[in-house]
């Protein structure tokens, strides 16, 4: 029998999967989901994990989190968010420096199938009725079809407003907030990046769910802002 040296297990993130957050100062604890691995234009060995802005907590720390875990599962460090924003935008910038290695991939276990799905490229919604799916924390894997372009929502403090978003016709969970928004491929197994979670109204109106609406940041607007490439398969 072989032994290997717990230094020499390696964990990956995945888009989708958890972000564990505690907050020093009062000792609190959050949950939001990582959005898609970028790097620094100018500085490639620098890596992020992108999620929402509204996801940080001042001095917080970002621990992996796997999808149908408790925060004891909560391991393998990933660093913590130097760059937020509310307002044009929402998204965040996770440094990682931590002992997990990321991977292009979205997350999807709950399908034997299709257990991962490959991010291919990036690409901006142009169309209503568009079909584009989810992948988080707590919701896993859901899709639905855009209601609405161009947007706009308030800030989650009501201090301003965020412009450009556009809105899909499903509902998601506490805790999926910063996950990937994503359109498939022919094949099944390669998707395209559209944006990721801003928030959601999970509740009925007029008693029919399918009016519950999910708001999303579009990657373009992501990218515009600050220097980073998505990294993809290819």
């Amino acid at each position: 029998m072989k032994f290997v040296s717990r230094n020499d297990i390696v964990d990956y993130i995945l888009a989708g999967d958890g972000l564990y957050i505690y907050e020093p100062s009062n000792r609190s604890v959050y949950t939001c989901s990582a959005g898609f691995w970028a790097t620094n234009q100018f500085h490639t060995s620098i890596s992020y994990i992108v999620t929402a802005g509204h996801c940080f907590k001042q001095d917080a720390s970002y621990w992996y989190l796997p999808w149908n875990s408790s925060e004891e599962n909560a391991k393998y460090y990933i660093g913590k968010m130097i760059v937020h924003t509310l307002s044009p935008a929402d998204f965040g910038l996770i440094v990682m420096n931590g002992n997990i290695t990321p991977i292009a991939n979205i997350r999807n276990t709950d399908s034997r199938e299709y257990p991962q799905l490959r991010i291919k490229d990036h690409i901006v919604v142009s169309s209503n009725g568009a079909h584009l799916c989810i992948s988080g924390l707590n919701s896993h894997v859901k899709c639905g079809y855009v209601n609405a372009l161009s947007g706009f929502a308030s800030t989650i403090d009501r201090k301003d407003y965020i412009e450009n978003i556009f809105v899909v016709n499903m509902y998601a969970l506490k805790g999926d907030s910063g996950g990937p928004v994503f359109s498939y491929n022919q094949d099944l197994t390669h998707v395209s990046l559209n944006g990721i979670l801003l928030g959601s109204f999970d509740y009925d109106i007029n008693g029919d769910i399918k009016n519950a609406i999910l708001q999303v940041t579009p990657i373009d607007f992501i990218l515009n802002d600050t220097p980073i490439n998505v990294v993809t398969v290819t």
